[in-house]
């Protein structure tokens, strides 16, 4: 039986009762991002081959990665998905022990469907003056958090599963080439990366296409 044992969370008191929840939005599966199981209580082991990811017919699921994360509290599924999709997720009993030995009450399966591309929208970006030399990455901001991130390859760009939204725009000019804004260094005399903002935000609809002609 293959198991995932991280140490116990010594320094947190457990619930009595282990619960879970899942990430599903009625019953839908993003498209874009892993299926979630956030659990109360640290998870101590996890028996991998009794949990079951399958189809409709329990035909188990290939190429699915199933991990826990560094809090020992969310189970991660990712796949593949495809659109409009039923899936089945069966736990057993014996499936998991948390810090207090404890497991979950009773046997559960979780049905879920997959969304469609219908609930994205699509994008297409026309860049003008970008250049492209100075490793231009396309950032979706959204409350000043990066939910998406892109690197150009070309002056123009599209997307037909984008989640719909109002973003801000920004351009990241990755000079280590490392995806990410990194700051300056004054002993090193090396300036921050520079970002440039759009000043108008973007608004993605679902089963829509959208098209924008840009000048940076």
């Amino acid at each position: 039986v293959s198991t995932v044992t991280p140490k116990a969370d010594a320094g947190k008191k457990s619930e009595k009762k282990l619960q879970y929840a899942h990430n599903l939005v009625s019953g839908r599966q993003d498209l874009l991002k892993p299926f979630e199981l956030t659990f109360n209580n640290g998870i101590r082991e996890i028996k991998t081959d009794s949990l079951l990811f399958v189809d409709t017919n329990y035909k188990p699921i290939a190429g699915a990665n199933i991990s826990l994360d560094s809090t020992r509290r969310i189970l991660h599924i990712r796949h593949n998905w495809k659109p409009d999709e039923p899936y089945m997720l069966i736990l057993s009993k014996t499936l998991l022990t948390d810090s207090s030995e404890l497991s979950l009450s009773k046997a559960d399966t979780i049905r879920f469907q997959s969304k469609r591309t219908e609930d994205y929208g699509s994008l297409k970006l026309k860049l003008k003056n970008m250049d492209i030399s100075r490793n231009p990455v396309l950032q979706f901001v959204e409350a000043e958090n990066i939910k998406m991130s892109f690197p150009l390859q070309s002056s123009e760009w599209k997307n037909s599963l984008m989640p719909p939204g109002e973003y801000e725009l920004r351009i990241l000019f990755d000079q280590n080439n490392n995806g990410k804004w990194d700051t300056g260094n004054y002993k090193e005399k090396r300036q921050p990366e520079k970002t440039i903002c759009l000043p108008e935000k973007l608004r993605i609809k679902a089963n829509w296409e959208n098209e924008k002609e840009l000048e940076w």
